[in-house]
């Protein structure tokens, strides 16, 4: 029976009594008892008030100017010890009791002269390069290899800064201690031999079919802001496998099954919501399930500061805990505004060394970015070089061997100072250097590649400004050699024809 009328008058007009059939009196009455008042209807986008966005800009403690423990530029070796030598004094004559003594035990540590763990000083070599000195920082890998290698009159310990120099000017004529590491009965340690063992064993790593621990809606909502109602449909809706599959590619779960058991009005919910926030030009047009939404009652709140910077290759999104010190070593930055909201959503920190550690976690690409000198010449064009595994003649077919020769010089790069690298890049490549490179090398900041300004090297710069961003960014060869990636020839020659060039394909182990 459909009734057309007025909510609030349920009478029959007179001139339908004779033409329709119409409700008798106890069917009205049932209706009227069983009314429900109306929503208000929602007002216009253009008659809502809009949200009061705070205007003030948030002030980040910029990481030091001088790169911190960096050599100025053209700075000897030991007129930066003698630098550092003064600072130190001045820090010691103006430190805290627990300062001073937090100070007094990393000096007491290190009269033990033992490589640092994992979690210790950092150490930093000075190699010569075309006869002068070149301040290299030591990943954490290597430790124990520079103490087997150096005595210990060419190690010098700044227990201020926590770090250590190694240099044979110190004493030319010391050579390598012999001391016995079992002796050592701190497990902080690195142990190499066990390791590389437990890196080339052929049983490593069990094999296991990928999973997906996280439900498809706390992703979206992680990700994109989604926030989930309750179950609102009571009638059947078929929903096509093929737009299911499109809308789990839109949320980055393309490999995941289409077919996992997901309740229907979820992903009905997620249609929705994923056309609707395509479709939106602006908060104002957002869908009301969206958690930035200006209807939105459950916006996410955030712990941090955050802040942008505009370079010549695009925007930067820069965090900072809340309780930062001026003169922080460095801020973390993002190419994308929904990796910080996501951290926001996830609650990850909060501190800094938090927020890393669930970045490379989870994969998410990231940098973190030093204050130091703008850049002193043009911007570095890089350019494709042979890949570092080498070049393989047409019909190559590799073996086992040469799959564990790719994951000896792989872990080799990854365990050098450039491997920190990797994990910033995020996706595959951080993926396969997650169980060689240690966290702690992140956690220390830009190396000095940072500043050389060079394809090894980012730089963030807004052009007029008094300062630039520098950190570590991998080469395109040098993501190839951590894909595996080699050359190998086709057999026809590059256009074009009286070119002598062979063609190289890439290749994958």
């Amino acid at each position: 029976m459909l009734y057309w009328g007025s909510v609030n008058n349920w009478s029959i007009p007179p001139t339908l009594d004779h033409l329709i059939s119409t409700p008798n009196s106890t069917i009205i009455n049932t209706l009227i008892s069983e009314q429900r008042p109306y929503p208000p209807p929602p007002l216009p986008i253009e008659e809502q008030i809009p949200r009061e966005i705070p205007t003030n800009k948030p002030r980040l403690c910029l990481p030091r100017i001088d790169g911190g423990t960096l050599p100025r530029p053209n700075e000897s070796l030991f007129d930066f010890i003698q630098r550092r030598e003064v600072y130190r004094l001045k820090v010691i004559a103006s430190e805290s009791p627990t300062e001073r003594q937090s100070r007094l035990q990393r000096e007491e540590n290190a009269t033990k002269d033992r490589p640092p763990g994992r979690k210790g000083a950092r150490v930093y070599y000075w190699d010569l390069v075309e006869g002068t000195r070149v301040r290299t920082p030591v990943g954490r890998s290597n430790y124990e290899d520079i103490w087997e290698r150096y005595g210990s009159h060419q190690r010098r310990y700044d227990s201020v800064a926590d770090e250590w120099e190694v240099c044979t000017d110190f004493d030319p004529n010391d050579g390598p201690d012999d001391y016995d590491l079992d002796s050592n009965d701190d497990s902080d340690y690195f142990i190499t031999v066990p390791y590389l063992t437990c890196l080339q064993s052929p049983n490593k790593l069990p094999h296991s079919s990928i999973e997906f621990n996280e439900a498809i809606e706390d992703i979206a909502y992680h990700r994109f802001g989604f926030l989930k109602q309750p179950f609102a449909e009571n009638r059947d809706i078929v929903l096509k496998l093929q737009v299911w599959k499109k809308v789990l590619g839109l949320f980055g779960c393309g490999r995941r099954h289409a077919a996992l058991e997901v309740e229907i009005h979820i992903k009905l919910q997620l249609c929705r919501f994923i056309s609707a926030l395509s479709d939106a030009v602006d908060l104002r047009h957002a869908p009301e399930v969206y958690d930035l939404s200006f209807r939105s009652l459950m916006q996410p709140l955030i712990p941090f500061e955050v802040d942008t910077l505009t370079s010549y290759n695009g925007r930067y999104y820069l965090i900072q805990a809340k309780d930062a010190k001026d003169n922080e070593e460095y801020v973390i930055a993002f190419r994308s505004a929904a990796t910080v909201m996501e951290i926001a959503r996830r609650e990850w920190g909060p501190r800094t060394e938090d927020i890393i550690k669930c970045l490379i976690e989870e994969g998410i690409s990231f940098n973190t970015l030093m204050a130091s000198h703008t850049p002193r010449r043009s911007l570095y064009m890089p350019f494709r070089r042979p890949a570092m595994l080498g070049f393989r003649p047409v019909g190559f077919v590799p073996t086992l061997q040469d799959y564990r020769s790719y994951e000896l010089i792989r872990n080799y790069f990854l365990r050098s100072a450039r491997g920190r690298s990797a994990l910033l890049t995020g996706g595959i490549i951080a993926r396969l250097a997650r169980g060689i490179v240690n966290v702690n090398d992140v956690y220390d900041g830009p190396t000095g590649h940072a500043l050389h300004e060079g394809e090894q090297a980012l730089c963030v710069w807004e052009a007029g400004q008094a300062c630039a961003f520098w950190d570590d960014q991998l080469t395109d060869e040098e993501m190839d050699l951590i894909c595996g990636s080699y050359e190998v020839a086709t057999g026809t020659y590059a256009f074009p024809p009286n070119s002598n060039s062979i063609q190289k394909p890439m290749h994958n182990f």
